[in-house]
């Protein structure tokens, strides 16, 4: 694996790496050559330095199939009173991080598997359903949201409203829309998510960026 990056891709980059617990904001610098010349992160000061730039290197090998050298990680921290530190890391907890993304199909059915990480939690979702091509997306969608119904109290239920993908800037975006359901009523999230020939993944990713925030007020 060579330290090379698309310069298409940073940005979804930057957007995936946002999604690690208890980063604020990143920048990813490439070379004109697109090597990866540094990446820049501001975290909260609750976070590990060592294990999130583990963390960071995990995602761009996965994702990207990219080799980072330690050193090219540079992370600052946002300093943060007990009581913000409190808040910081409850809404760190709640943070979601996509690990996994598996289709079997079986005949005319197809049964999607994701994983998603929460802290040191691992939260499996599973779909199923009929094996044609515009049922990938929703049941991806869907098992998405299987594995987040776990995180929520008994009262509480995720259900997957509407989803499409568009457009935009001359990339593709999906958009999700999902709805949260409880005694009180219903609310509408909207998540959206580059996808850079990763469509799938895009979906999860823009799963994420709908409940995320929420989620985490529970």
């Amino acid at each position: 694996m060579a330290g090379k990056l698309p310069a298409a891709q940073r940005a979804s980059c930057e957007e995936l790496l946002r999604q690690l617990p208890g980063v604020i904001c990143v920048q990813v610098l490439l070379t004109p050559e697109e090597e990866i010349e540094t990446i820049q992160l501001l975290a909260a000061s609750t976070v590990d330095q060592a294990r999130l730039r583990e963390e960071v290197r995990e995602v761009l090998e996965r994702v990207y199939s990219v080799a980072v050298e330690p050193e090219k990680i540079n992370i600052d921290f946002l300093p943060v009173s007990t009581a913000e530190e409190g808040t910081s890391a409850a809404s760190a907890e709640r943070r979601f991080l996509l690990v996994g993304l598996q289709l079997n199909l079986e005949s005319y059915r197809m049964e999607v598997q994701v994983k998603i990480r929460e802290g040191e939690k691992l939260l499996l979702g599973k779909a199923s359903g009929p094996a044609h091509e515009h049922s990938r997306r929703r049941l991806v969608a869907q098992a998405t949201l299987a594995a987040l119904q776990q995180t929520l109290p008994a009262e509480y239920s995720l259900l997957l409203g509407d989803l499409s993908s568009v457009a935009l800037g001359g990339r593709k975006v999906a958009l999700v829309g999902a709805i949260l359901s409880s005694p009180w009523g219903e609310e509408f999230l909207v998540g959206s998510a580059l996808e850079e020939g990763r469509e799938l993944e895009g979906v999860v990713r823009a799963v994420l960026d709908a409940v995320d925030r929420r989620l985490g007020a529970l």
